[in-house]
């Protein structure tokens, strides 16, 4: 195997080529042909998530790779790349700057480029980068789209996949700066809007995400009666803890969300300080929403798609049992795809 490694080493650039950076890591390009060899030489510099991927990636388990002799493992990968080479002239690899390889995607049309360049993902279009899930393999983009009120913003979300591997998703919500993450609409409009990333093209996001700013920005007046039916909702901790326990044991909101939540109540009904992530002081139902949100992102584990969970979960339980009970009143519901189609 020693001497294998030694040689597959000396790879040229047209087999295994840097490209460069986008992101979060260097993009490495291995022809079709090289896929197998690439990996038996790299196999140790490919971290767990990243060997899995790459596997994944031939239609190869990593148990019953695992499980083989070497010999073994080097045929499963040899009649394995042809699976790769009938559909891709190559993979897309990613390295961090240990040096490990975390990501590998096939390459595709729509190139490597950062989504920031290839997107307009930038600051200056609205875009900031608000997360970053590695074992996922996506980034999250939010846009605000009206004024911030009690620290909430009309927004968009745009989960970007590594490489264009996977479905780029958006939906529309509210997005709070200090705490990193939002509450996700899933009452006013469909949720998400879906784009197959091999369908795709950079005038088609632009497009897309103005329609969803239209519908989020349409739906300011709601947002705003919501987060005033909030700030008025003076809160005892008794209610915020039966609230919590039901949404939790309805499944409306996840469990990791609301015990840390719970945990602080108690502190704080003991006249106890509290941790730096909580607001001072509990006084009304705007203080929970914004102690969930962040004990939701924080106790997440690093999961976009956790995350995800706790911010819908989050604004679709505060919308039922505060601004519904208060008697707001609901704006048409909003089909996104359907305004899409609308709008092109």
């Amino acid at each position: 195997m020693a001497a294998q490694k030694t040689a597959v080493r000396k790879l040229t650039e047209d087999q295994a080529k840097e490209l460069g950076e986008a992101f979060g890591g260097t993009v490495v390009r291995v022809n079709a042909d090289e896929i197998d060899n690439f990996f038996l030489a790299s196999e140790d510099e490919f971290s767990s998530n990243g060997r899995t991927h790459y596997l994944r990636l031939m239609g190869i388990g990593k148990a019953l790779y695992d499980n083989q002799t070497d010999p073994t493992r080097v045929s499963i990968l040899a009649a394995q790349k042809n699976t790769v080479r009938a559909v891709a002239e190559g993979v897309y690899t990613l390295r961090n700057t240990e040096g490990k390889y975390f990501y590998a995607a096939l390459a595709s049309r729509l190139g490597w480029e950062d989504p920031r360049e290839f997107l307009d993902l930038t600051e200056k279009n609205g875009w900031v980068l608000s997360g970053d899930d590695e074992k996922r393999g996506l980034l999250r983009f939010s846009k605000c789209v009206a004024p911030e009120k009690l620290g909430w913003r009309p927004a968009v979300f745009a989960d970007v996949p590594y490489l264009y591997s996977r479905p780029l998703v958006l939906s529309i919500g509210l997005y709070n700066e200090s705490v990193d993450g939002g509450m996700r609409d899933t009452i006013n409009t469909s949720g998400k809007f879906r784009f197959k990333m091999d369908e795709f093209a950079s005038d088609d996001f632009r497009n897309v995400a103005d329609a969803l700013a239209k519908v989020a920005k349409a739906n300011e007046d709601v947002y705003g009666q919501f987060l005033d039916a909030l700030r008025r909702k003076l809160v005892l901790i008794e209610d915020a803890r039966t609230l919590l326990r039901n949404a939790a044991a309805e499944k409306r909101l996840p469990r990791f969300q609301t015990s840390a939540t719970l945990k602080y109540l108690d502190v704080l009904e003991r006249g106890g300080e509290v941790d730096v992530l909580a607001p001072k002081t509990l006084k009304s139902m705007a203080d929970l929403a914004e102690a969930l949100a962040l004990y939701g992102r924080e106790n997440a584990k690093g999961s976009l798609a956790s995350q995800t969970r706790a911010e819908t979960g989050l604004f679709t339980t505060l919308f039922e049992d505060i601004y519904e009970a208060e008697g707001g009143e609901l704006p048409p519901y909003t089909d996104l795809k359907e305004h899409v189609a609308q709008q092109g």
